[in-house]
């Protein structure tokens, strides 16, 4: 316990705590989401869906990774892995779709990720 507490005193920015490198430390979700959800602004609401779906679709790409990888891992039958190889085959094509999606986009116009379409319509 002396040598933890003397470590803590030499070097106290490795015991500091947790520190976000993503910059939204403190900050709250809430305005975020009222801004993108509950705001009369059409294009901010569906730029918000867009991004969402974008997020959700990523998210449920890996836990099909996950999900195959445990039915790789646990199975005993070659059935089983078959089944675990097709799941990591379309969970990899959906994310490649999902990316694909996005980089096209940005491609012809990085203005279109913005959706903002009063500004496009003028």
């Amino acid at each position: 316990m002396k040598k933890i507490l003397h470590y803590m005193r030499k070097f106290p920015s490795l015991f500091q705590g947790f520190v976000s490198l993503s910059g939204l430390q403190g900050q709250n979700f809430a305005p975020f989401l009222t801004q993108a959800f509950g705001s009369q602004n059409f294009p901010q609401f569906i730029n918000a869906v867009f991004k969402a779906s974008i997020a959700v679709g990523a998210i449920l790409a890996v836990l099909q990774f996950a999900r195959a990888g445990f039915m790789y891992m646990g199975g005993d039958s070659w059935g089983t892995k078959e089944k675990a190889k097709q799941i990591l085959r379309e969970a990899t094509m959906g994310l490649l779709l999902l990316i694909s999606i996005w980089l096209i986009l940005k491609q012809i116009n990085p203005q279109i990720l913005d959706l903002n379409i009063v500004q496009s319509v003028k």
